[in-house]
């Protein structure tokens, strides 16, 4: 996160200006994200995460950045919360750079608690680098289709999660 002249934060992942009454605290706490849906955005390291209420019921989750093992606990942490928080969560991954096999877990677990809060949790602008890692590791992750509607997506392979 940088300084900016109009007097926000730049974050460096995802280039987004932000005054710093609406950061939230990037070390973990119980009630940080809340389930109100209060929007914020949490930087740290090379991600940025936020999560903001499109309409009742529905957020969405955009991500930009590194979802890697450093700090994959944090992200888990954030997509819990709005996985319990909402009916429906969309993760944007349009703008990560990179996710690796920690990253993916995080997106596997946000999922594998979904159903036990009634939610959905889709997928969306899935970037190649991860792509190609969903074809090699068993899922079970609903990802949308560009101009279709969301499909789940299983793939099996050798050993498993």
């Amino acid at each position: 996160m940088t300084g900016n002249p109009g007097g926000g934060a730049r974050c460096a992942p995802c280039g987004s200006v932000t005054s710093s009454a609406d950061l939230l605290p990037m070390q973990p706490t119980p009630s940080r994200y809340g389930t109100a849906g209060l929007p914020g955005e949490s930087m740290g390291g090379d991600i940025c995460v936020s999560v903001r209420r499109e309409s009742q019921g529905r957020a969405v989750v955009w991500m930009a950045g590194e979802l890697d093992i450093a700090i994959a606990s944090h992200t888990r942490q954030i997509l819990l919360d709005a996985v319990s928080a909402y009916r429906q969560v969309i993760v944007d991954c349009g703008r990560l750079d990179f996710c690796d096999c920690a990253g993916l877990s995080v997106l596997i677990a946000a999922q594998n608690a979904a159903p036990a809060h009634g939610t959905t949790l889709v997928l969306r602008r899935i970037p190649s680098q991860l792509a190609r890692l969903l074809h090699r590791v068993p899922h079970r992750l609903c990802i949308e289709q560009s101009g279709l509607p969301a499909a789940p997506v299983s793939t099996s392979c050798m050993g498993g999660l």
